[in-house]
């Protein structure tokens, strides 16, 4: 099996085999990159259902106000993206760095906007990012990462390279090593509402670098840059969020006890084999791994998935 294929049985329609299902007609697919709260989902849906004006165009000063109320952000330092690789296209772009280090495993999209940018990468290792100094070239780094599961303290990493990025995305599921608080002068630190509220098709990324590196990630900004349904579910969402984190944690570690798996900082379970929640939910292999998105416990003992 190609690495990130998904594992996926053979197909049929029949709703009383749900692990025969195609993914998209699953009720809860975990092999996205995406987890699943229920409570959460439910929310949204009432939030959606109840509004009278979901079709127009959103006020993304809305969502700027939320992001910096919750993370404690100053708004001059906030650049927020139609979904993170949004952002990720503009660092690329507006940075002043034509070689850059891609730091793997790494988000797969990362070599291509670098490679749409005309600009240059060689792919390193974690271990290679600490032993080189090269301070014409950048820095691109997933801090969690997804594939590996692992996260490190990458505090002074910035210092030997012109140009560090830090992809942020899974760090609410593990905020011992992030940068949000201290972003260096030289660095980017990337954040995704997608996977921290468990809302990706609402498309909702944002960064934070110094003032100077936000006006020039600014400067290429689209004019629309936040969706309607993001504008009113993401204010509703992250007062509650870090409760919902806790809850799928703690599904985690239990889950981590009980079948043989790669300890993850994301929000993915790492199986080491097939198990029923693979087999109901779908999985993607990485790593090696059998992975799958957290889910809440309701929703896992769910049978009729």
């Amino acid at each position: 099996m190609k690495q990130d294929e998904a594992v996926r049985p053979p197909w049929t329609h029949d709703w009383k085999n749900p692990s025969k299902m195609h993914p998209s007609e699953r009720i809860v697919n975990l092999s996205r990159a995406i987890y699943y709260d229920r409570e959460t989902v439910d929310l949204v849906g009432d939030i959606l259902g109840s509004s009278k004006n979901v079709h127009n165009y959103a006020d993304d000063w809305v969502v700027y106000n939320a992001i910096c109320k919750h993370w404690n952000l100053d708004i001059d330092t906030v650049s927020v993206g139609f979904g993170s690789s949004d952002v990720m296209d503009r660092c690329f772009r507006t940075l002043d760095v034509d070689h850059w280090y891609v730091v793997t495993p790494h988000y797969q999209l990362a070599p291509v906007l670098i490679e749409m940018n005309n600009r240059r990468f060689t792919y390193i290792s974690i271990d290679q990012a600490f032993e080189i100094t090269d301070k014409n070239s950048g820095l691109y780094l997933a801090n969690p990462g997804s594939v590996s599961g692992e996260c490190i303290d990458i505090s002074e990493l910035h210092k030997q390279y012109k140009n560090l990025i830090a992809d942020e995305v899974y760090a609410d599921f593990y905020p011992n090593h992030t940068l949000i608080h201290s972003v260096p002068e030289n660095a980017v630190v990337l954040r995704s509402l997608s996977k921290t509220l468990g809302i990706a098709g609402f498309r909702c990324g944002f960064a934070v670098a110094s003032k100077k590196i936000t006006d020039q990630l600014q400067s290429v900004r689209s004019l629309i840059i936040v969706t309607k349904p993001a504008e009113l579910t993401v204010p509703v969402l992250l007062p509650r969020v870090n409760k919902v984190i806790d809850n799928l944690n703690s599904v985690k570690k239990t889950l981590e006890e009980k079948f043989p798996c790669k300890p993850s900082k994301t929000l993915y379970m790492l199986f080491k084999e097939p198990n029923e929640y693979t087999e109901r939910f779908g999985a993607r292999q990485a790593g090696g791994f059998y992975r799958i998105a957290l889910a809440d416990w309701k929703t896992l003992n769910d049978t009729t998935n």
